[in-house]
């Protein structure tokens, strides 16, 4: 049950890493909120932005994502995504799309974690060195994930951090 308040108290935590692109979405079961600095996208255009990055075969397919690819250049002519913002958002969506949770073998040459949603389902996921953090937390019947300790304070005391390498 996305609670907008909560939300928005733990996105308020971290505005820190980016002023210059932040939106939250929200559908009945699933809220997911983005922030970008200038540096994570520096073509972008910020009124221009749809964050988070939605799927180009399925729109209702969103990702918030945290990450470096080293192979991104390979990754994108293999699926056929364009350079330009948001690229390593646009290729984990194309590969999820294309191999769900196989998605991995794909990305051994990168550090991340992503939660991808439908609006209905989540798919959560850390690289396999743990690198990029994600915490998670409940508070009652609602599930909270962030990449920052100090949003999740905000709002429960159930805090536990993601294993590395696992979904």
């Amino acid at each position: 049950s996305p609670d907008h308040v909560k939300i928005e108290e733990m996105f308020q935590k971290i505005r820190h890493r980016g002023p210059y692109i932040s939106e939250i979405w929200n559908s009945n079961r699933v809220m997911m909120a983005q922030n970008y600095l200038r540096a994570d996208c520096p073509t972008a255009i910020p009124d221009e932005a749809d964050v988070p990055i939605r799927s180009s075969a399925d729109g209702d397919l969103k990702i918030c994502y945290d990450g470096q690819m080293g192979n991104v250049a390979q990754l994108a002519q293999a699926c056929g995504i364009s350079a330009g913002p948001f690229a390593e958002e646009r290729i984990i969506l194309q590969l999820y799309q294309e191999y769900g949770s196989d998605i991995f073998q794909y990305l051994d040459d990168a550090i991340f974690a992503f939660v991808i949603s439908d609006g209905e389902y989540i798919f959560a996921a850390r690289d396999l060195l743990g690198i990029k953090t994600l915490f998670y937390g409940r508070r009652g019947d609602t599930l909270y994930l962030t990449t920052e300790l100090k949003s999740l304070v905000t709002v429960t005391d159930d805090i536990n951090e993601f294993p590395p390498g696992h979904y």
